[in-house]
């Protein structure tokens, strides 16, 4: 009720099980979204996360409840910046395009050089991608 009356807007991000046992995948999440009955609550999916817990697949998972989520974090599955692991995310960009996505990204992980090197490395290879 405070977050509606102060118009705050609140994520609940889907971790993994070994974070958390209160919301790990999107299902899980929306599920606590739901029962809050309000629109300043939404869903943040982590495409690190959604690699452990979602059964179906990210891409699945992000078409299922594309209303429930305007934010999305981008790390691969090593916890490192996009481009240094094995997540496909021209699939996964290419998803949320297809489901109209109109909200915003964030890039997140560990450094594995440095941070300048990494976001600019990282920035290219989301660059580079081919998408449809």
């Amino acid at each position: 009720p405070h977050a509606t009356k102060k118009r705050v807007r609140v994520l609940i991000e889907a971790t993994n099980r070994y974070e958390s046992s209160v919301a790990n995948d999107l299902a899980d999440t929306a599920q606590w979204v739901n029962s809050l009955a309000t629109e300043y609550v939404k869903i943040l999916p982590d495409t690190f996360h959604m690699n452990i817990e979602e059964a179906q697949g990210p891409i699945a998972a992000l078409k299922n409840w594309a209303g429930y989520y305007d934010s999305v974090h981008i790390s691969d599955n090593n916890r490192f910046f996009p481009g240094f692991g094995a997540i496909d995310f021209a699939k996964i960009l290419t998803a949320l395009k297809e489901s109209g996505y109109q909200g915003t990204m964030a890039i997140e992980g560990n450094i594995r050089s440095s941070f300048s090197q990494d976001i600019q490395a990282s920035a290219e290879y989301l660059i580079n991608l081919h998408l449809p």
